[in-house]
């Protein structure tokens, strides 16, 4: 086993909470709400782990589409998708609300969830050198002690680092997110700060920020809190406030796009002294040991 690889089995511990860099009192934490809206539309932001927890409250609509889930396996002979996986059953439910309660793209995003896990976790020895560049790294936490991941799609360019490897080294990040810097129930969603200082109309790295998002999207379906772009050229700017308008609205509300003069919107959620100088805030900014998440306890 190479340092590495015993530096990432120091940070995430065996079973139980070992490992979890978590602030003092996190259990004690007790979020806004646990579900947002009602209905088709609601938005559960608290999943908990094994939907038996007490506490949970699953809504009655909830309720029924789980039912409705397990009735589609056992009518079409299906196995249920995370039998036997050590995979949190609280996927389900996070795949329900995001395939809009569609209990066949469900069944199928769990297999898809089950193979992913399986197969594209990669080590810390694998992923150190791209994470190395400062293009993705976990610094401080917010106002609501959710995770903050610091996204660089600029430094993909002068790096001239490969999709690939900023896609593995995204799962890496993302699988930190879930194995050390969340407690269910009270602290389960990350804060996105996508910096796209370096980037230009011409030369924006849309082949590294799909695979990303998509990423998010599937592997690690409503992680995301809020998501703050800073520094987005101005031609693109006035685009991507035009398409906002065509989103969905659950998706919008976590959305804030900034040409400039970002920091005091940044500063509301966003403690001075956790966030960096580069954005406003009193931190030093960050230049080495990405790969080890920062100011999390």
């Amino acid at each position: 086993m190479d340092d590495d690889d015993k530096q990432q089995q120091q940070q995430q511990g065996s079973e139980g909470d070992e490992g979890k860099l978590l602030p003092e009192g996190v259990e004690d934490y007790i979020p806004p709400s646990l579900v947002e809206g009602s209905g088709p539309s609601q938005q559960r932001i608290f999943f908990g782990s094994t939907l038996e927890e007490e506490g949970l409250c699953l809504t009655e609509l909830e309720t029924d589409k789980l039912t409705e889930l397990k009735d589609y396996w056992t009518d079409n002979s299906i196995t249920d998708p995370l039998e036997g996986s050590g995979l949190e059953r609280s996927h389900i439910l996070r795949l329900l609300q995001g395939n809009h309660w569609d209990v066949r793209k469900t069944t199928e995003d769990l297999y898809k969830l089950r193979e992913c896990k399986e197969t594209r976790i990669p080590s810390l020895s694998e992923v150190k050198p791209t994470i190395e560049t400062g293009v993705i790294y976990w610094h401080g936490r917010d106002k609501y002690l959710r995770p903050i991941l610091v996204v660089r799609p600029g430094i993909y360019i002068t790096e001239n680092l490969s999709s690939d490897d900023c896609a593995k080294a995204s799962i890496y990040q993302l699988e930190v997110l879930e194995q050390q810097l969340t407690c269910p129930l009270h602290v389960e969603q990350q804060t996105c700060l996508v910096d796209l200082q370096g980037c230009s109309a011409w030369a924006f790295p849309i082949s590294m920020m799909s695979p990303v998002m998509s990423i998010m999207q599937t592997m690690y379906c409503a992680r995301l809190g809020h998501m703050y772009v800073v520094n987005m050229p101005r031609m693109m700017y006035t685009f991507a406030k035009l398409v906002m308008r065509l989103l969905d609205p659950t998706t919008t509300k976590k959305i804030e796009i900034f040409h400039s003069g970002f920091e005091e919107a940044l500063l509301k959620t966003i403690p001075a002294d956790v966030l960096e100088a580069r954005y406003g805030g009193k931190c030093e900014d960050q230049v080495t040991n990405f790969s080890v998440p920062q100011l999390m306890t």
